[in-house]
């Protein structure tokens, strides 16, 4: 039994990110436990925020404030940089994002998401457990579920399946599109101070990457679940697209950065590919 992050009070998602399994999702020895530092943490920080002062004196101005471990998945040649993100800049994240307005403001904007893309499903949001396994082994779980079960499913109504997924995803991230997502494109170009939770979230992530606003870091679920308000609202956007091009008999699984898109014509897989490539660019 599981249950999506989204779903949770904001009290109950803070609790969660503050996991030492949510702070780190890569595979490090057991002795590894990051837990008892992040509650600490958020002890002394309790509701305070990081001023933008500190931010700009502590991390903005240096290289190297996260902790990079390289690390590839199949043993070869696509080595990747996972990040151990300064502990203190990544509760204060966590706080500002799990504020009680804050968590509806994103669980709405989630909501959105779903009702206005809904022939792309987004399989990817990250669960918590609600059993005795970890919250890794039951995202596997959900993974072998929803995206492999759906998948047979899908092949019973079409003829053809396009696989294909964004080449350094979490790198290529530009951070000012958080707030394009949470607010819409135009209101994030005209408000841009702090007043925006999209550009606190901006700055917070610039915080950790040296000032600049490309990439963010990979390696924990935080990280996940900010690049998933992201492509949920690249998810919108295809939607658009595709209903104005009359684009109606297809279904688009997708498992983060990954896409499985279910046509019965060869030319509306190449053609959903081709809008696919020109909206992430």
């Amino acid at each position: 039994m599981s249950k999506r992050v989204i779903e949770l009070f904001n009290t109950e998602a803070r609790k969660f990110f503050l996991k030492g399994e949510s702070y780190c999702s890569i595979d490090l020895p057991p002795y590894f436990e990051f837990s008892k530092l992040l509650n600490t943490i958020s002890n002394i920080l309790k509701d305070k925020e990081l001023s933008k002062k500190e931010r700009e004196k502590k991390s903005n101005n240096y290289e190297g404030v996260n902790h990079i471990i390289m690390g590839n998945k199949d043993g070869k040649y696509a080595w990747r940089p996972f990040q151990l993100i300064h502990p203190v800049i990544y509760v204060d994240l966590v706080n500002k994002i799990t504020e009680k307005e804050n968590w509806e403001l994103l669980q709405n904007r989630f909501e959105d998401f779903k009702k206005k893309s809904p022939r792309i499903s987004c399989l990817s949001i990250p669960v918590v457990s609600e059993n005795k396994k970890k919250d890794k082994a039951e995202q596997i779980t959900t993974w072998w579920q929803e995206v492999e079960q759906e998948s047979i499913k899908l092949s019973l109504d079409f003829d053809y399946v396009f696989h294909t997924d964004i080449t350094n995803c979490y790198g290529a991230i530009y951070t000012h599109t958080i707030a394009w997502a949470i607010h819409g494109k135009e209101i994030a170009k005209k408000e841009r101070g702090d007043s925006l939770l999209g550009n606190i979230i901006d700055k917070k992530m610039m915080s950790m990457n040296y000032g600049q606003t490309n990439g963010i870091p990979q390696g924990s679920v935080l990280s996940d679940f900010i690049a998933e308000i992201i492509l949920g609202y690249i998810d919108v956007l295809v939607s658009d697209i595709l209903e104005k091009e009359k684009i109606e008999d297809y279904m688009i699984l997708r498992y983060r950065d990954d896409y499985w898109i279910f046509v019965n014509e060869v030319q509306t897989g190449e053609k959903i590919l081709k809008i696919l490539s020109e909206t992430l660019f």
